[in-house]
């Protein structure tokens, strides 16, 4: 079922029109961030041993790192005995979800009744699949049987995805997926994010650039332009500054973390994701999909939400899904600056919608499944 709040209607604007990743591109900007990774590849080499390394010790440090989920949520402040729970995905250059958890957290858990979670990727790849294997063992030690999600950005693909593993090979039961200012595919992002991706994806294909401290800096340097491209030679050295302070601290994630983002995105078919989970009906619990746009498209600066809302929704039409898409005011492309009063003022007033369709779907799927309702769970396969 597709569903819009009537208050709310959308309209699609400042469609990208492009047949594949590299069309969106003229030959003068291609030629641009060419030139930009010849120039990262000689650093690069300039640097010798010391780079091959470097390489090597985040590599190994990749391979023995592990996604967690963190409990973010004040314990006093929930029901007793929750059932369900809710985890939180950041987007593109995040290494946890701690900071969106902890602003919209405390609002959606009124709706989904439950604690709500940090996924932490730290340096552990961003896989998917890693993802759902965590979120299952969370639900199996805390006896959870329901579980939402919430992703930001390119967060919301990477929870599509998590939640479609999670239905086909688990009993742990999705009430809702909300998508905040998520991408519908790489059409729906604005033409300078694009660029930064085509950017990032032909840097990281450079020999051990994707596990390199040095084309990290780099990639913060370039993306950080407009910082101190202000005529100040002051200010070129306060971002090198900080740059540099955030790697050697660890603070954001490496390039093949942000190699994995961004494929997420260059990668993502929502609408064979909807249509995988669709096709399971009466077998497994429908997720609500719930999208949270900005009342302005023009002050989300990564992503066309107008456009990506209705291609989520539209998607989860054809998928027999429900889809609520709401706008909310204040909204920029920023977890830092996230106006939780404005998420919570819509939210509140969706509340009642958003969870008489969750028992809608919790009812017809146990009006199927009346005699060997799931109590906890079978493991992925």
């Amino acid at each position: 079922m597709y569903r819009k709040a009537p208050e709310t209607p959308f309209t699609a604007k400042e469609y990208i029109s492009a047949q594949n990743f590299a069309e969106h591109f003229s030959f003068a900007r291609r030629l641009r961030v060419a030139s930009g990774v010849a120039g990262a590849a000689l650093a690069l080499t300039s640097l010798g041993g010391y780079y091959g390394i470097d390489v090597a010790s985040n590599r190994d440090r990749e391979q023995s790192a592990t996604i967690t989920l963190d409990n973010r949520a004040e314990p006093s402040l929930l029901v007793p005995n929750p059932s369900a729970f809710t985890v939180y995905v950041d987007g593109y250059g995040s290494m946890n979800a701690n900071l969106f958890a902890d602003k919209l957290g405390p609002i959606t858990s009124a709706i989904t009744n439950g604690p709500y979670y940090s996924a932490n990727f730290g340096d552990a790849p961003i896989d998917t699949s890693l993802l759902a294997n965590e979120v299952l063992s969370t639900a199996q030690d805390t006896r959870y049987e329901f579980v939402s999600f919430n992703g930001f950005s390119a967060g919301g693909l990477l929870t599509i995805e998590t939640a479609e593993k999670t239905i086909q090979n688990t009993n742990l039961r999705v009430d809702a997926l909300f998508l905040t200012s998520s991408p519908s595919s790489v059409e729906s992002l604005r033409p300078d994010r694009i660029e930064q991706l085509w950017w990032l994806n032909t840097a990281a294909k450079l020999p051990g650039a994707k596990y390199s401290s040095a084309m990290r800096w780099l990639i913060s340097m370039a993306s950080d332009v407009d910082q101190y491209n202000t005529g100040d030679p002051m200010d070129f050295f306060r971002v090198w500054g900080e740059n540099s302070s955030e790697i050697q601290r660890r603070a954001e994630p490496g390039v093949a973390q942000l190699d994995d983002q961004a494929l997420a995105i260059i990668n993502a078919d929502v609408p064979e994701s909807l249509r995988t989970i669709g096709n399971l009906r009466g077998e497994k619990q429908m997720p609500v999909i719930v999208y949270l746009a900005a009342e302005d498209p023009s002050a989300d600066t990564s992503v066309n939400t107008d456009k990506a809302a209705d291609d989520t929704c539209s998607a989860a039409a054809e998928a027999g899904l429900t889809c609520l898409a709401y706008k909310v005011p204040n909204v920029v492309h920023s977890v830092y600056q996230l106006d939780a009063t404005s998420y919570a003022a819509i939210l509140e007033g969706a509340q009642e919608e958003i969870q008489a369709a969750i028992a809608e779907e919790r009812t017809y799927y146990e009006l199927l499944n009346p005699v060997n309702r799931p109590s906890l769970l079978s493991p992925l396969q």
